[in-house]
């Protein structure tokens, strides 16, 4: 369910119209739970979903201004965050990569190293 603003198009009616932000999000994040948080002086409630199998995710936050989006990724064991600025209606689109990717040779980090072997074995 989408959650909606109402506009004044000035004519004395409304139109009904989104903030919608869509995640690309690549192996490490499939799954994870994406909390999308306000970073302005208002209080506005966070948004919350989960990443799908296709690594794709849509929010509706309700309010304009800057927001911090974060992520845990099973492939470096941490949470990455961006800061994304919601300053129009419409969709804004966020790509989250895990670093090092799947197809980087592994180095030194043993969870990037069963990554990189399973998704080697996956292609297989």
């Amino acid at each position: 369910m989408a959650l909606l603003y109402r506009m004044s198009n000035g004519g004395g009616g409304s139109d009904i119209k989104p903030y919608e932000v869509k995640f690309d999000c690549v192996n490490g994040y499939i799954g994870q739970t994406m909390t999308m948080r306000y970073q302005g002086t208002e209080i506005v409630d966070d948004v919350i979903g989960t990443v799908g199998s296709d690594g794709k995710l849509t929010l509706y936050p309700m309010h304009s201004g800057e927001w911090e989006c974060a992520c845990y990724s099973t492939v470096t064991s941490s949470t990455m965050k961006k800061l994304i600025n919601l300053s129009y209606w419409g969709e804004t689109n966020v790509h989250f990569e895990d670093v090092p990717n799947g197809k980087t040779a592994p180095k030194d980090d043993v969870q990037t190293w069963i990554h990189c072997v399973r998704f080697t074995l996956k292609e297989l």
